[in-house]
């Protein structure tokens, strides 16, 4: 695992949220928030997961919660 001052790019990738891979042009789902960082771990060398956690959107009534991962190479 590098050190986080070795991290030269960072990606993140947002449940609910669709759109293409900027490594490979592969279209990330917003149905599948695990299958897209899994993507960037297998299928792309040297990236590492640095944080997990979620986005909220909207008024605090009404408001909507998705996950978002943090990844690093």
């Amino acid at each position: 695992m590098k050190d986080i001052g070795e991290i030269k790019h960072i990606v993140e990738v947002s449940g609910g949220i669709g759109r293409a891979c900027e490594e490979c042009s592969t279209w990330l789902g917003s149905d599948s928030f695990a299958r897209n960082v899994n993507h960037f771990l297998q299928d792309h060398e040297g990236y590492q997961l640095l944080s997990v956690g979620t986005r909220s959107t909207g008024e605090e009534s009404d408001a909507m919660h998705f996950p978002i991962a943090i990844l690093g190479k």
